[in-house]
């Protein structure tokens, strides 16, 4: 758009002669920054467009791999093929504290299975060398008596046919003889 701007002027001879001149519009310092905003605007809508359509088109969920190490969907029924139990050995004296632990079921391809299990604990020694008070994944084991003895977990869930039984190596008491013999590892 084209403004005219009317300039007069004098000459020595006292003559008036009025011009006109025509000078270019200048755009407005808003209306660059509406121009702009509109283009940066449309660009992420763009973006955006194109984020939803290569999700609605693809077959796998494309930020899947950025989460790291996949998990099995809830909806697949997992078979319980090992329980590991934490921590992998016990080895403490009568007067120590008491001892938390945990269970978890793995399934054949080594995922591990987070809900929908049932552990039951239980203890084996010959002298009871303490007790266990479970809370299903979670257990307390509380030290009585120097000896040795095994702890076990089993672990069931509606996929798995028989009951998976982890456990792990108890020893009670200064002899080191038996802490060295305990494995430091957890039983599959």
């Amino acid at each position: 758009m084209e403004k005219k701007t009317k300039i007069s002027k004098t000459s020595k001879k006292s003559s008036e002669t009025k011009e006109t001149v025509k000078t270019p519009s200048v755009n407005h310092p808003t209306e660059e920054r509406i121009t702009r905003s509109k283009s940066t605007v449309l660009f992420a809508v763009l973006i955006f467009l194109l984020g939803v359509v290569i999700g609605a088109f693809s077959a796998k969920n494309p930020f899947g791999l950025l989460v790291g190490k996949k998990t099995q969907e809830s909806s697949k029924c997992q078979t319980i093929a090992k329980v590991k139990i934490n921590p992998g050995k016990i080895a403490v004296n009568p007067e120590d504290k008491p001892l938390a632990l945990s269970a978890l079921a793995y399934d054949e391809q080594d995922f591990p299975i987070f809900s929908g299990v049932s552990y039951e604990w239980g203890m084996s020694s010959t002298t009871g060398v303490g007790t266990i008070r479970p809370n299903n994944d979670l257990a307390t084991f509380i030290p009585q008596r120097i000896g040795k003895g095994d702890l076990f977990v089993k672990a069931t869930n509606s996929c798995t046919s028989e009951p998976v039984i982890g456990s792990i190596a108890v020893v009670i008491g200064d002899d080191e003889e038996a802490l060295e013999s305990t494995t430091s590892a957890p039983v599959e």
